[in-house]
């Protein structure tokens, strides 16, 4: 693994060496991507990969995880449909089986195609978040999927949840692991959770609730003080990363939320050339405040920003001093949710007062 790492250094100076190894030993996720080994297409073994996952994070390992819907072995539609689902959610995604085995290619079944096609789209959807937790991981070491009991230490009953996770403090998954399930009990610590999609609240506080989960449906979580960066889907990586930012930012019960966007041109090895913003929303104040970098986001702007749970449609927003009219929000009442539409510079510093 070293020894390949350092040939493609040699060879490929100016660009990042990226390695998959299922032969790893303590240490090795400086240099290698790691998944967990030939599985078979089961419905224990899909659970059992979220505890290999949460292991190896806490190995070192960040970049992890296993062959979606099974390398031995023929999944059935379910199986791989909300193994795709729950798949989506791995640092390392990737379907792939054995010489022989059926195609199990997401899109040899139209269900399964469809199916992977949203949450796939949700994954890309929140990749700046992700690659934010990966800068952390590279530059301090922290983890990126973390089970509960990592994130609510002093939550007993977080301890005994192995068929949830989440990404960084902010985001939970609570994939569907029974065949013919189609709701599922979900643990939620104490605190504001909203649906990630529709972003209606979840629940208020530390409890065990039953939660409807059709086939279509992975149940997914943000939490209530928490601001994820985002950016409009597309097929690839290297043209969903010229897409619109935006911010989903999900209040908490004293209406503030935090967090950050990292930004870089996703090449460099020594990472020279880099953005970081700290966001935050406060007494009615969304803010961006550049840390550094803010030549490397030249050209990128925000176009979107949704609040979850925010309590009642404004009557004025300004975003930099300038007042928006009235066509540039939506409020749903239901959800209690707030979409403002912006074009604003990421180079730029940003307020958005919201009254």
């Amino acid at each position: 693994t070293v020894a390949t790492y350092r040939g493609l250094q040699t060879n490929f100076p100016s660009r990042r060496a990226v390695v998959l190894s299922r032969s790893t030993f303590p240490g090795s996720g400086r240099y290698a991507v790691h998944w967990l080994g030939d599985n078979t297409a089961d419905w224990v073994q899909m659970a059992m990969s979220i505890v290999g996952m949460i292991e190896f994070s806490m190995f070192g390992m960040p970049m992890v995880g296993a062959d979606i819907c099974g390398f031995i072995g023929a999944p059935d539609e379910e199986m791989c449909s909300r193994w795709m689902q729950l798949g989506a959610f791995y640092p390392f995604s990737r379907n792939h089986n054995a010489i022989g085995e059926p195609d199990q290619d997401p899109a040899a079944n139209p269900v399964v195609a469809a199916i992977s096609r949203d949450v796939l789209s949700l994954r890309y959807r929140y990749l700046p978040y992700l690659y934010t937790l990966f800068y952390h991981a590279h530059t301090n070491g922290n983890t990126v999927v973390r089970p509960l009991y990592n994130v609510f230490p002093q939550d007993v009953a977080a301890r005994d949840v192995d068929d949830q996770f989440m990404w960084g403090n902010g985001l939970m998954i609570a994939p569907v692991l029974v065949q013919g399930a189609t709701d599922r009990n979900v643990y939620f610590p104490q605190g504001l959770w909203y649906d990630l999609v529709t972003g209606g609240l979840e629940s208020n506080s530390a409890a065990t609730l039953n939660v409807d989960a059709p086939l279509e449906k992975i149940p997914v979580y943000v939490r209530g003080g928490a601001i994820l960066p985002t950016q409009a889907p597309a097929l690839t990586t290297v043209e969903s990363r010229q897409n619109p930012f935006g911010l989903t930012v999900a209040l908490d019960s004293a209406l503030e939320a935090a967090g950050e966007l990292y930004y870089d041109d996703g090449d460099d090895p020594d990472m020279s050339e880099t953005y970081l913003a700290t966001l935050q929303f406060k007494e009615g104040v969304l803010s961006a405040i550049i840390e550094f970098g803010e030549q490397v986001a030249d050209g990128q702007i925000y176009d979107n920003f949704l609040l979850y749970g925010y309590p009642s449609n404004p009557t004025v927003i300004a975003v930099n001093d300038a007042i928006l009219p009235s066509s540039s929000w939506t409020f749903d009442e239901v959800n209690n949710v707030l979409q403002i539409f912006v074009e604003v510079a990421l180079s730029e510093a940003l307020t958005v007062v919201i009254k």
